[in-house]
């Protein structure tokens, strides 16, 4: 009986969490559905810095002081996150200036696509032989037949990166939740179920913003509007489709930053942890608390100036910070994967 009367507290604190979940989501398809381009620049204007200062932090907080038995994971994610993020905007940069033709650059599309896919497949293969191990047998047949589907259109994988990442932070979330605050995952996992639905309203549903559409385009610059929709892939579809889809990844983006900004810090309660020295890292030698440290104030100190880029010269930092942002889309994989 007992029991049962400590679980109804923790019931009600989870029911709460999926409720704001539920309600900042319901703010955030309104505000998408009317004013997708004025949405997606100032969520990015002010939310793009501390979201990746909050998950850098996040991530400290979730690394083992030493590496051990995990070197050969670590080894292999620092060099695919580096390499794939490098390699990636280089891609656009170097067929502007050897003018590649357009079957050019889907060949080396293809290329880059296989070893995203072959250093994924390594990853998780050195996952599933680590505890708590997995019999994860479908790597390989998975990895072949995504290779192949890959090249019939190169161009795909890399714009389906740029939708599925926003909900990456649902799905580490999710897994913090498991880890730390089982009693509010199945309210949580409830409010999951509207993903889907949303997604679909964006993707079938014609736009009727009407006013608040030609609104919205008095808010945001040629350029700006420009970028945005090369980002999210719209100018590859034609009409009302390509629109939505650029409310689609705002509405996503903006999930993405309130899950790592509110939800992940009140699920943990280890991002704002006062004695941040009690975390792995912190209690290894000397020299690397001094390297977390000096990281993390570097990490706040870019927050400011990519706020001061942004007021200087938004659409040029905007480009900077979509470069450099590569680099945390592809550290989320192997994070993710050693959470399972």
């Amino acid at each position: 009986m007992s029991t049962a009367t400590e679980q109804l507290p923790i019931q009600r604190s989870g029911h709460w969490f999926a409720l704001g979940l539920a309600v900042f989501g319901a703010a955030a398809f309104l505000l998408t559905q009317q004013l997708p381009l004025t949405v997606s620049m100032v969520a990015v204007f002010l939310f793009a810095g501390p979201h990746n200062y909050l998950e850098f932090r996040y991530f400290l907080t979730r690394l083992p002081a030493r590496a051990g038995k995990l070197k050969g994971y670590f080894c292999l994610s620092i060099a695919g996150v580096l390499a794939l993020s490098m390699f990636y905007p280089a891609i656009s940069m170097l067929a502007t200036r050897f003018r590649w033709s357009s079957q050019t650059l889907l060949v080396v599309f293809g290329l880059w696509n296989t070893v995203f896919i072959g250093w994924v497949a390594g990853l998780a293969w050195i996952r599933s032989r680590q505890p708590p191990r997995h019999d994860w047998w479908f790597i390989l047949p998975s990895a072949i037949f995504c290779t192949g589907l890959s090249w019939f259109q190169p161009i795909a994988l890399p714009l389906l990166m740029v939708f599925a990442h926003p909900l990456m932070g649902l799905w580490i979330l999710d897994r913090e939740l498991t880890r730390s605050r089982p009693g509010w995952k199945i309210a949580y996992r409830s409010f999951l179920l509207s993903v889907p639905i949303v997604v679909l309203v964006f993707v079938l549903v014609p736009s009727t913003t009407g006013r608040a559409g030609t609104i919205d385009q008095g808010f945001v610059s040629g350029m700006i509007q420009m970028q945005i929709s090369r980002h999210v892939g719209a100018d590859l579809f034609p009409g009302d489709l390509g629109q939505r889809l650029i409310g689609l990844h705002a509405f996503l983006e903006l999930m993405h930053y309130g899950v790592w900004i509110v939800a992940i810090p009140i699920a943990s309660g280890r991002v704002f942890s006062h004695p941040f020295q009690v975390v792995p890292l912190m209690r290894a030698a000397a020299g690397t608390r001094r390297s977390v440290q000096m990281l993390l104030t570097f990490s706040l100190l870019i927050v400011v100036v990519l706020w001061f880029g942004f007021i200087a010269d938004y659409s040029q930092t905007r480009d900077l910070y979509f470069t450099v942002a590569t680099l945390h889309v592809f550290a989320e994989i192997p994070f993710l994967l050693r959470l399972l």
